[in-house]
């Protein structure tokens, strides 16, 4: 199954809303477990672990609003975002929560989940990538699984 497949069949069976709010949940969860590792209570396998779940979660968001084109990729490449990993997370968490309430900006929304995908995947560079890619695909053979058992 590829992870646009997955994805959709994650989403048809939780809905949309509920992916969402999973969404504001996975970047609480990684943050939480960033600071953790800083004051020396988490190793980096368990932020690994957390990086999967919201890459796996992004790739659910993508599928409900849709990825930013090409033209304004290149846009915000241009920028220069010395933004940390958090406050990429707190920005999406915000503006998912107006998706809550049915009053969004889905342009910004998808803004914010390409920062949030780029800065996860600078620190999937600083953690490694093979860790992190080691866990996304063991969350996605669970989600396999707990869908063919439901």
């Amino acid at each position: 199954m590829t992870k646009t497949e997955l994805a959709k069949a994650v989403i048809k069976k939780y809905g949309e809303q509920n992916q969402a709010y999973k969404m504001i949940e996975e970047g609480a969860e990684l943050t939480a477990a960033l600071c953790r590792l800083k004051i020396g209570q988490f190793v980096q396998d368990h932020v690994a672990e957390e990086m999967a779940d919201c890459y796996l979660v992004l790739n659910q968001m993508d599928t409900i609003f849709g990825k930013i084109t090409e033209k304004e990729e290149r846009l915000l490449d241009n920028i220069k975002d010395s933004i940390s990993i958090m406050s990429v997370i707190g920005d999406t968490q915000s503006w998912l929560s107006d998706f809550m309430h049915e009053e969004f900006d889905t342009k910004r929304l998808k803004e914010c989940f390409y920062f949030f995908r780029k800065k996860l995947n600078e620190l999937s560079a600083k953690i490694g990538e093979e860790k992190v890619n080691a866990w996304i695909e063991r969350k996605s053979e669970r989600m396999i699984h707990r869908l063919e058992n439901s």
